[in-house]
């Protein structure tokens, strides 16, 4: 899939500012505006618009709208997607996810609470959805952790022992209490309190902290 940031730095003006996509069963599209500038309704239509162009979306065409450049917007618009719900979903200029505005209906409808309450009493379900969370978690910690390394921090036996960790996740096969936990998680937090030369510095003292080479 192409990056929508690539897709903003080629083609048309026009063709540079929204990008589309089929939404459910073709019948409905996402759309995704890779350009800064405004976003309206006028009458029952959506604009997008610039000093570069003016493009009319129409609302029984949007399953949901997803925006990665700077967007100007207004509560008769969010009004308007919410009658016809919308979602709009905003990332930051480097493509990470920033945050989404959902239709009232999407919360109101109590179907959300009912599939989390169907996968919170199904075991099954509730593992998997549970492996899925420490495997991401552990992963956003290894990454942070290699970036400290790279500058001369000694935790390559923190990162050893959360790789290994990392390799009993698929073979957990019920969800352990946090009693049980914490009698027997690994004692990687208790060596970090014990050894203060080792932990991770806060960021500003990172920016003060000479790279170490060696």
């Amino acid at each position: 899939m192409t990056c929508p940031r690539r897709l903003k730095e080629r083609g048309s003006v026009e063709d540079a500012a929204i990008s589309r996509s089929a939404g459910v069963k073709g019948l409905t599209r996402n759309y995704y505006i890779l350009s800064s500038g405004r976003l309206k309704r006028e009458q029952n239509t959506v604009y997008f618009e610039n000093v570069n162009v003016k493009k009319a979306i129409p609302i029984n065409d949007i399953y949901a709208i997803y925006v990665y450049g700077e967007l100007d917007l207004n509560t008769k618009l969010l009004d308007f997607l919410t009658q016809n719900k919308v979602p709009i979903h905003f990332f930051n200029y480097y493509g990470f996810y920033s945050g989404s505005y959902y239709p009232r209906e999407y919360l109101h409808s109590g179907f959300l609470i009912v599939k989390q309450v169907e996968h919170y009493i199904d075991g099954e379900k509730r593992l998997r959805i549970a492996k899925e969370i420490i495997r991401s978690a552990s992963y956003n910690i290894l990454r942070n952790l290699f970036y400290y390394r790279k500058r001369g921090r000694r935790i390559n036996e923190y990162i050893s022992e959360i790789e290994n960790l990392r390799k009993e996740i698929g073979r957990q096969i019920d969800l352990r209490t946090d009693e049980h936990r914490r009698k027997n998680q690994k004692p990687i937090l208790q060596k970090l309190q014990r050894d203060p030369q080792r932990r991770l510095p806060t960021p500003k003292e990172s920016e003060e902290t000479p790279r170490q080479h060696g």
